[in-house]
């Protein structure tokens, strides 16, 4: 196989055609160093055929299977085509037009999210067939037509199956899909290519178009099948509907990346950094996912903005102190927030250390609770508000305070803050670890976390698969330990007798929102009204509508609380925990456990970080109802194993979560070295169920 060579195997369907094909390509720009084929295959009518013909006389890596009625005009086509093979080996084929995701007719024009442009020549008449925008450097897409498809792969078409003009593209596409390679469609700068589709109309189009389809469909059975609907999946969705939102929501955001653009054209950083905040703010805690978590066009454009920063001696000091100095950066920081209470957390787990703190926003929302763990540890505070205004003066102070106090940064940013980015945009200084508290939204950062610290498996596996960071760590969230208590006189207090089980939720009401025929209250409902001598208390959302009309209906049994400042005795008086549908609440459920009680749990397979917490809660996660019941009664009927199961996943999440915190920063520290920027970051998803479901929730009216 010859690295160096890029062969075009035409199919020659009309000869006066094929010599315009020809021209195009001669005129092509080549590399230095690249040999070109050129290679006609005609009389066929067998695409498939022609192309592994092709396929088999040339020693070319790379291959661009084109019909002889495609026209390339765009003269760099063969840098870029090898631009995006050399940087990144997972990319199999690309095309130039192509469906996000196949709808499930397996017409890939039917698709609402597909994405490209070429130009179409139409009985003489040039038309320009523009689809939907494409964001970043290319998309991924599920699908491409066959007027043009590059590859530096090779397999084999099928020629025995699809032996005629139609569905060989899409079949090949599945092939390369099957084996685990990307098929994309890039953002064309330029237009590549003219469609020339003639003056003579083929007679036998629909009737062919309709054979081979059934022939597609048959081969590819998921094409159909994924869409299927069942009454019993709890977290079944519309796909569809998701999709026309998401073409919607990527309309919203593109808007930001094309200013930034501009932007950075006028060399204006400021106006770059704004518009990413914009961005990022809309895609994590607006309703518009943009189906991918992290962005290397924005991350690339900052990192642009931090090349321009002021150049500075900075002054190291103390490098020699007996004491690690750590820097925790904050946007801002909440009484009520959890990544503020993680920081803290993290300073009592870290005495060994010294901690300071820096918000890059403002610092009047913080809480004395965690300035007070700063001063504890020797460590001093800033807030960048008093530097400047503006985000790159902001981040340049950052740089300086980091650089010449810190030996570790830790990041507790909101996911829309483009300041420690620009400010940690280079390499070299300190180490930068980043702390994933918002692990289920987009968010920036990606290029300058040495480390990403998870808190979950789940949202480990995000970090690993769709942010392209390589280096992650798991911390399970710090709790601290309970306070000793007598259940029995808790309860009788809340009269409740010795026989009676008591339920608990604790969400905000946001997370109860469901986007089919399930939902909370329904289920609860079932519960109670199955479960003999039950009551559930919820606490989140107030006693009003379907709330107040659920409580009245089970005569009491059901209450929803409203917000509650004291829960503990909540947890202290309850038996089973029951988990949030159709978004967990990862931190009740881990105090549930830390109190001993019952944890019972919902799964996702969709979205499965919206309920998958520690590992140890799946032996506690169910996907139907009455099993949900079943186990309700277990417990409430003092089955030993079952008790035994909860005791040992109790046990395990004390272990995890209080006990080996210290070993575990200990050990997080341990992985970081010098500061490096991921400069490859790469977008390596199509469009899945995972961001569907997402995108199709937060639609509904969540909003984080």
């Amino acid at each position: 196989m010859n690295n160096n060579k890029i062969a075009f195997i035409i199919c020659v369907l009309n000869e006066s055609q094929f010599k315009a094909c020809a021209s195009y390509i001669n005129d092509l720009e080549i590399p230095l160093g690249i040999e070109v084929d050129v290679i006609s295959i005609r009389e066929s009518n067998n695409i498939a055929q022609a192309y592994n013909n092709g396929l088999n006389q040339t020693d070319a890596k790379y291959k661009v299977y084109l019909h002889s009625n495609t026209y390339i005009i765009s003269k760099s086509l063969i840098k870029d085509i090898l631009d995006i093979f050399v940087n990144n080996n997972q990319v199999g084929l690309i095309g130039v037009v192509g469906a996000k995701r196949l709808p499930a007719s397996g017409l890939w024009w039917n698709d609402v999210c597909k994405v490209g442009e070429v130009n179409i020549l139409n009985n003489g008449t040039k038309e320009y067939y523009k689809l939907n925008n494409i964001i970043e450097k290319y998309e991924i897409v599920e699908a491409v037509d066959g007027l043009i498809m590059a590859t530096q792969f090779d397999i084999k078409w099928k020629e025995e199956i699809f032996d005629g003009l139609y569905f060989y593209d899409i079949s090949e596409c599945m092939e390369f899909n099957k084996k685990g390679f990307q098929v994309v469609v890039p953002r064309q700068e330029k237009t590549w290519c003219i469609h020339d589709w003639g003056t003579e109309v083929d007679s036998e189009l629909q009737n062919e178009t309709e054979k081979y389809r059934k022939v597609f469909l048959k081969e590819y059975p998921i094409i159909e099948n994924r869409n299927i609907c069942t009454s019993e999946d709890l977290f079944d969705f519309n796909r569809e509907e998701a999709m026309n939102i998401l073409v919607q929501n990527r309309k919203i955001l593109e808007s930001y990346v094309y200013a930034m653009k501009n932007s950075l054209v006028l060399s204006d950083y400021e106006s770059v950094s704004s518009n990413a905040y914009s961005f990022a703010a809309k895609a994590s805690w607006d309703v518009y996912h943009p189906d991918f978590y992290q962005s290397p066009e924005i991350e690339n454009m900052l990192l642009e903005c931090a090349n321009k920063l002021p150049a500075e001696d900075y002054v190291i000091k103390d490098r020699n102190s007996k004491k690690r100095k750590v820097l925790h950066v904050l946007s801002e920081g909440y009484s009520t927030g959890g990544h503020t209470r993680l920081a803290k957390n993290w300073i009592k787990g870290d005495a060994d250390s010294i901690h300071s703190l820096v918000t890059t926003w403002q610092i009047e929302s913080t809480p004395q609770w965690l300035l007070d763990e700063i001063k504890n540890s020797g460590g001093w505070i800033f807030s960048l508000e008093t530097v400047s205004d503006k985000h790159v003066e902001r981040a340049a102070k950052l740089r300086k305070l980091a650089y010449e106090w810190a030996d570790i940064v830790v990041l507790h940013m909101h996911m829309m803050d483009p300041i420690p980015v620009i400010a940690f945009g280079i390499d070299d200084g300190p180490p930068v670890i980043y702390m994933n508290h918002g692990d289920h939204l987009f968010w920036l950062g990606a290029s300058i976390a040495d480390l990403v610290v998870d808190l979950r498996p789940s949202g480990q596996k995000l970090t690993l698969t769709r942010r392209s960071c390589n280096n992650s760590f798991i911390l399970p969230i710090p709790l601290e330990a309970k306070k000793v208590f007598n259940r029995n006189e808790i309860r009788g207090k809340y009269k409740i007798n010795e026989n009676e089980i008591v339920i608990l939720t604790i969400a905000s009401n946001y997370k109860f929102r469901s986007i089919n025929d399930y939902n909370y209250i329904n289920i609860i409902k079932e519960i109670v009204s199955k479960v003999d001598n039950c009551r559930a208390y919820i606490i989140g959302p107030n006693d009003i509508g379907k709330w107040h009309e659920i409580n009245v209906e089970t005569g009491g049994k059901v209450r929803a609380l409203g917000v509650v400042t004291e829960i503990e005795e909540f947890y202290q008086i309850s038996d089973v925990y029951l988990d949030c549908f159709m978004m967990g609440s990862m931190t009740s459920l881990l105090d549930a456990s830390k109190y001993g009680l019952s944890i019972i749990k919902f799964t996702n397979n969709y979205c499965p970080i919206l309920t998958e917490f520690d590992e140890e809660f799946e032996v506690c996660s169910y996907n139907n109802i009455n099993d949900i019941i079943q186990e309700i009664n277990e417990i409430k009927n003092g089955n030993i194993e079952t008790y035994e199961k909860y005791k040992s996943v109790n046990d395990a999440i004390e272990k995890n979560h209080i006990l080996d915190t210290k070993e575990k920063i200990k050990n997080i520290y341990s992985r970081v070295d010098n500061h490096r920027v991921n400069r490859k970051l790469t977008i390596s998803n199509g469009t899945e169920d995972y961001d569907l479901f997402w995108i199709l929730l937060i639609n509904r009216g969540y909003v984080y």
